[in-house]
C-alpha cells in the first residue's frame, strides 16, 4: 500500500483515527510547510497528521516540531 493510499483512506474515513473528526484539508501549505492532512475535532482543536513509511529519522521529527511550533503561533 503506498502512502497516497493510507491518505485517501484517512481522508475518506477520519474515525479511524478519533471518532467525530473533520477533514479540513489535504496537502494543505502553511508558512512553506506542507501537511498530508489537517483535521479539526468537536472542540474545534486541530489535528496535523504527516504520514511517513520506513524507519523514523531526524529530519522527520525536525519537520513534525517545526510544524507544531508555526500551529502554536498561528491559526490553521
Amino acid at each position: 500500500m503506498k502512502g497516497i493510499d493510507v491518505e485517501n483512506i484517512l481522508a475518506k474515513y477520519p474515525e479511524l483515527i478519533e471518532s467525530d473528526l473533520h477533514l479540513v484539508g489535504r496537502q494543505v501549505t502553511v508558512y512553506g510547510r506542507r501537511m498530508d492532512l489537517l483535521f479539526e475535532d468537536v472542540n474545534k482543536r486541530k489535528l496535523i497528521v504527516e504520514l511517513k513509511s520506513g524507519p523514523i529519522l531526524d529530519k522527520h521529527i525536525g519537520k513534525l516540531w517545526h510544524t507544531r511550533v508555526v500551529s502554536s503561533l498561528i491559526k490553521i
